[in-house]
């Protein structure tokens, strides 16, 4: 589970004042509420989180913070407006562009932070802050950053999660989409149930929360012991083939008297009506 967060209402964050600290005590609450294991902020005080577990870029920037000690981190890469942190089975980026930034220079922020993916070449979840606004993520136009943004994603084969119908930023009658998730194409199917959330954030950007599942994990279904009746067995296949004309059985008919001999052979039922692997 994740929630992506971005500092308070007045700024700057980068000095303790009251309604910073408000919002990141509540931050933490919330994440509790539903369970969170991981939060990503944007613009977050920086006097906060310079300890207290925080991992952030080397602008402090942007911010990550593991609630859930049961996930490793192996690998932690910092850079200019974004922070990566390698768990077992994925890469995750919080990520921060400034919107005041001359396009030249946002250009190489992108290109820093999705090179940073590229090399990686692996499984990888990208949010945060991007300032592009695109008819793509559910803006009423797009602007010169967000096509950079959408060629670049596309050049690397990422999933954008946003809904494209609830805002992640609103400011009085002002609303706006310019917080993104996407996933690397191979990840894209573990995100799932992204959406914003209603619980006050203190800030004009809004809580989003999404899971991440891991598909390699198998669910088994123990089997219950079983018992078969090796005589029993054969009497009952031998009943069921001679009320049936040798020429009429074919594989699935003959598959069908074998299941069914099976089964009325045995003193236990079988989860999910399976026969033991050693029939095949």
């Amino acid at each position: 589970m994740y929630m992506r967060y971005k500092g308070p209402k007045t700024d700057p964050c980068g000095t303790p004042s009251l309604i910073c600290r408000i919002s990141h005590d509540l931050v933490y609450a919330t994440a509790k509420e539903v369970r969170a294991d991981i939060i990503a902020l944007c613009e977050p005080n920086k006097n906060i989180t310079k300890s207290g577990g925080w991992i952030t870029d080397d602008k402090t920037d942007v911010a990550i913070f593991v609630r859930n000690k049961n996930i490793i981190i192996s690998e932690i890469e910092k850079g200019s407006g974004y922070v990566r942190i390698k768990l077992e089975k994925y890469n995750f980026y919080c990520c921060y562009i400034s919107a005041n930034i001359p396009m030249a220079e946002y250009t190489k922020v992108i290109d820093e932070i999705f090179e940073n993916v590229n090399k990686h070449n692996t499984r990888s979840v990208i949010v945060g802050d991007f300032n592009a606004k695109s008819l793509e993520w559910g803006s009423r136009k797009t602007d010169d950053r967000e096509r950079l943004l959408s060629e670049t994603l596309a050049s690397l084969d990422c999933v954008i999660h946003n809904d494209g119908i609830t805002s992640t930023f609103q400011r009085g009658e002002s609303i706006s989409f310019i917080d993104i998730t996407c996933s690397t194409e191979n990840m894209a199917r573990s995100n799932t149930n992204w959406k914003v959330l209603e619980q006050e954030s203190l800030s004009y950007h809004r809580y989003i929360y999404f899971k991440i599942i891991d598909q390699t994990i198998k669910y088994i279904t123990p089997r219950k012991k079983v018992v078969l009746n090796e005589e029993k067995y054969k009497t009952i296949l031998r009943e069921e083939i001679n009320v049936t004309e040798i020429e009429n059985i074919n594989f699935e008919r003959g598959m069908d008297i074998i299941q069914k001999a099976f089964n009325r052979s045995i003193d236990t039922k079988i989860t999910r009506n399976e026969m033991p692997y050693w029939w095949n």
